[in-house]
């Protein structure tokens, strides 16, 4: 059985983004479903996505077998993940604690069809400053069944909040703390 992470209402879930760009990435999303439970992967034009959340884009299909595989990946996600990823299986990119982690949060998504966001705060093993990661993940299909998953991952310097930032050798040694994973209501 999964466990649903908390419900929060609108507000509750808005407040726990961090950071304007992201907030105005849930807002977008938000506009674009109205009174529905969420908008069709037909509505979404990356280009209206807010500008500075493009590079960190992603949206994920669910395959044939149950698994989940990139359609649409940002720069800054090839970045973080050393390559292009795009046409790659979740398997293929994550591993460990990453992907259990990834896989419950997408099933849940696609099972209850409300948007997710999962922080923690990331520390080097180089002993340089930690960075803030924040995955938000919306829901896109019909009223009765997720068909896609629209996110954006970003790692962000506390003392950059503008600034995203990965060290592609560090994210294979780090410490996580303070995880949180919440959903909308």
């Amino acid at each position: 059985m999964i466990k649903t992470p908390p419900l929060l209402n609108k507000e509750e879930f808005r407040s726990n983004l961090v950071g304007d760009y992201i907030r105005d990435f849930f807002d977008y999303w938000d506009r674009l479903r109205g009174a529905r439970p969420m908008p069709t992967r037909s509505e979404v034009d990356p280009l209206d996505v807010p500008r500075p959340i493009l590079p960190s884009l992603y949206i994920l299909i669910r395959d044939e077998d149950g698994g989940f595989r990139f359609r649409l990946v940002g720069t800054r996600l090839a970045e973080i993940f050393g390559r292009d990823v795009t046409g790659k299986r979740l398997e293929e990119v994550l591993r460990d604690g990453a992907l259990t982690n990834a896989l419950r949060s997408y099933d849940t998504i696609i099972k209850m069809g409300k948007p997710s966001h999962s922080r923690a705060l990331y520390f080097p093993a180089s002993g340089e400053d930690p960075f803030l990661y924040q995955r938000l993940t919306l829901p896109l299909g019909t009223q009765a069944q997720t068909t896609h998953l629209l996110g954006a991952l970003l790692l962000q310097r506390e003392d950059l909040p503008n600034v995203t930032y990965a060290d592609v050798e560090a994210r294979e040694v780090v410490t996580i703390s303070d995880r949180v994973e919440t959903m909308l209501a």
